[in-house]
Parts: structure tokens; sequence; C-alpha cells
């Protein structure tokens, strides 16, 4: 079985940048092994909109009053 290089794509900030990342996140998905860090919402809307994509919940402090 052949690997797919990884990618990593930090996204911490609004619900906004994450809807207009979703066609970027559906496409690096089909051809990275793609790991999205994100504010814990990210991980509701996975199954519907990128469930190729592995998400890992993560508040940044600087964000935690937004």
């Amino acid at each position: 079985m052949i690997s797919r290089p990884k990618l990593l794509l930090v996204e911490l900030w609004g619900l906004g940048d994450l809807v207009i990342a979703t066609p970027f996140l559906q496409a690096a998905a089909a051809k990275f092994d793609l790991t999205l860090l994100a504010r814990p919402y990210a991980k509701d809307l996975q199954q519907r909109f990128w469930p190729d994509v592995r998400v890992e919940p993560f508040t940044a402090p600087w964000t935690r009053l937004t």
C-alpha cells in the first residue's frame, strides 16, 4: 500500500473561515492524508463536509475571547 503525503492545515479562527476553506479541504483530502487543527466546532462539521479529513480540536489561547 502506497501512503499519501501528509498535510497539516491550521485554521484557528472563525466558522466563516472554515466554510470558505471547504472546497480546498475537499480537494486536498483527495491527494493528501489531511489533518485539520481547528476550533472544537470543526469536529461537528467533519462528517457532513469533510469526512476524509482528520480533525484535531484545539482552542488557541489568543482566540478564546472570539
